[in-house]
């Protein structure tokens, strides 16, 4: 067999797209809203945190199996790994989730308060802060 015709047989890579950088972002969000590290979560789904870093960065893709897997890991519905997605499981999915640490913490803080005034004001209280401190820092 001549090389070229080897060559023309060879699988092609595919390369990351812009829905695995997102499938990543929400892998990563997920991860750190419940806490657990590259290592734990690369440990459940038997891979290295280094993987788990490449998944979440956009540079690798997740194939459909190892997808099932992370989200039985991460203890989601795998549609929750494709939100911010367009025409992606459910045109109604939601806002990407929250990667920023802190914010994720303010998020789950605010959504704990039960008193729905309360955590109107808190909102309203938040908003101003941010509109005054635009462009600080």
């Amino acid at each position: 067999m001549s090389r070229k015709k080897r060559e023309q047989e060879k699988p092609r890579r595919r390369r990351a797209r812009p829905e695995d950088a997102i499938i990543g972002a929400n892998v990563r969000g997920i991860r750190l809203r419940k806490g657990m590290s590259q290592s734990e979560l690369g440990q459940k789904v038997g891979i290295t945190f280094q993987q788990i870093q490449k998944y979440e960065n956009g540079s690798n893709r997740i194939g459909a199996g190892q997808l099932c897997h992370v989200a039985t890991a991460l203890k989601v519905p795998i549609n929750a790994l494709f939100q911010g997605i367009p025409d992606a499981v459910s045109a109604n999915a939601g806002p990407p989730p929250i990667v920023d640490a802190q914010a994720l913490r303010a998020a789950d803080a605010i959504l704990a308060i039960k008193d729905s005034k309360v955590r109107g004001n808190l909102i309203k209280f938040i908003e101003q802060i941010a509109l005054t401190n635009r462009g600080a820092g």
